[in-house]
């Protein structure tokens, strides 16, 4: 009986490859018109093609789909005339989007606002294997949803579209761009869902230099996990991370309000942001909100690095908590400074891992009865960290460890202590501070 099933299955399979056709365009018309085909390959019951199917649009031909349809591979011959045309419908992709000049910059595929490009299925190498961008001022994509299986993975280099949409699956790409020639004013949106991944080495959101009018994004928001690979940057008026944002390696963020030259934007306003990057950027998370905007920073430092340490620079860090995950140092730059909010939790670290303050600083909003340890020192070699109780009234504090001593120190006298900490309270008089220093 095992051996009759296992027959009967093979069978089965067989049955499905054989009924896979190729089919190319004959003319234009709409997708549903079996006159507008011919088959050059393979077998299909009503001649139109469909999510098992291979399709090449020949140069010169425009084909409109009006109700939802799918195709498994789909080849694209034209360059300057529109291929594919998408009106209140979805094409499914199962397979690949590719064309016959893989670096052309005009992709012939135009939507309505309703229209959509929908890559499902399974883990392939591409999802579109060309440059997927269109002339300013032109309409063109207005949505691409990407819902591969759980598990699956895929990739593209660059991406151009209105509104972009990763619902599950891993995507790898180099660039993701939202394009204001469909959306103007920076009405188009990113959204990376709970089981979505998106990595990207290079940029994402609004465009790929500072300050211009090319590109606009309105908003990214992610509630699944976003990963800057390699110098990556994220760009949008505002960017909301629920989820989990990883940067592993480069500046890893640098933002701008969509050109207008004012910090509107909510930055990163989020749960955990987590971070192997040598430098976080000059506006890892500048904000006006009044509230800290990263629930958790969870610091992963490259070990490839003689000295590994994520870098702030320039600038100020909220959170809430602090994890030390792996050895090294969380450095704070000149004119930078962690703030975190009150009662914060710090875990993990110790004499390998710990808060660089010189010349940066950290501030805890609202010290009160409650111990906290602020593992800071000055250098890579020293670690000088600070527990702090406040049994008065709560106030905001803030730590350096400075490697350089006051001139009334005599750093050679052998009963001095050769370290060097400045704490402040931001309103005088009122407290009531023990402290303990570590050296």
């Amino acid at each position: 009986m095992k051996i009759i099933y296992l027959f009967f299955f093979l069978l089965i399979a067989n049955a499905n490859l054989v009924a896979q056709a190729k089919f190319n365009s004959r003319q234009s018309g709409n997708w549903n018109d079996p006159k507008i085909w011919y088959m050059s390959s393979g077998e299909d019951e009503d001649k139109i093609p469909d999510s098992n199917d291979d399709v090449s649009l020949l140069e010169g031909d425009s084909i409109v789909v009006t109700n939802n349809q799918g195709v498994n591979n789909l080849f694209l011959r034209s360059a300057y005339i529109t291929n594919l045309q998408l009106f209140g419908a979805t094409l499914s992709v199962y397979g690949t989007i590719t064309g016959s000049d893989e670096g052309f910059t005009n992709i012939p595929i135009r939507t309505d606002s309703t229209g959509s490009i929908r890559f499902v299925g399974g883990s392939r190498d591409y999802l579109f294997k060309l440059w997927s961008t269109a002339p300013k001022n032109t309409p063109w994509l207005w949505n691409v949803e990407i819902a591969l299986d759980n598990g699956a993975y895929s990739s593209l280099v660059y991406l151009r579209a209105s509104n972009i949409h990763f619902i599950s699956g891993t995507t790898y790409a180099n660039t993701i761009y939202v394009d204001s020639s469909v959306t103007e004013n920076g009405t188009g949106v990113i959204l990376i869902d709970k089981n979505a991944t998106l990595s990207f080495g290079n940029s994402i959101g609004g465009t790929d230099y500072f300050y211009s009018d090319e590109t606009y994004c309105r908003s990214i928001t992610v509630n699944g996990t976003l990963v800057s690979t390699y110098n990556g940057y994220i760009s949008a008026k505002d960017i909301i991370i629920s989820g989990r944002l990883v940067v592993q390696y480069g500046y890893g963020l640098k933002s701008h309000p969509n050109g207008e030259g004012v910090n509107e934007f909510t930055y990163l306003k989020g749960s955990v942001l987590e971070s192997s990057s040598q430098y976080m950027g000059d506006e890892i998370n500048r904000s006006t909100l009044p509230n800290p905007i990263i629930d958790t920073l969870i610091l992963k430092p490259d070990l490839q690095f003689s000295l590994p340490m994520v870098r702030i620079l320039n600038d100020t860090c909220f959170a809430n908590n602090l994890q030390f995950a792996r050895k090294g140092n969380l450095y704070l730059w000149t004119n930078s400074r962690l703030v975190l909010s009150p009662n914060p939790t710090i875990t993990g670290q110790d004499n390998s891992k710990y808060i660089i303050t010189a010349p940066g600083d950290v501030l805890i909003k609202s010290v009160s009865n409650t111990e906290i340890e602020v593992p800071i020192g000055p250098s890579v070699t020293e670690y000088n960290p600070v527990k702090i109780k406040n049994d008065g009234i709560p106030d905001d504090f803030t730590f350096i460890s400075a490697w350089f001593l006051p001139t009334c120190i005599d750093s050679t006298h052998q009963t001095s202590v050769n370290r060097h900490w400045q704490i402040g309270e931001a309103i005088e008089g009122g407290s009531n501070v023990t402290l303990s220093l570590g050296y």
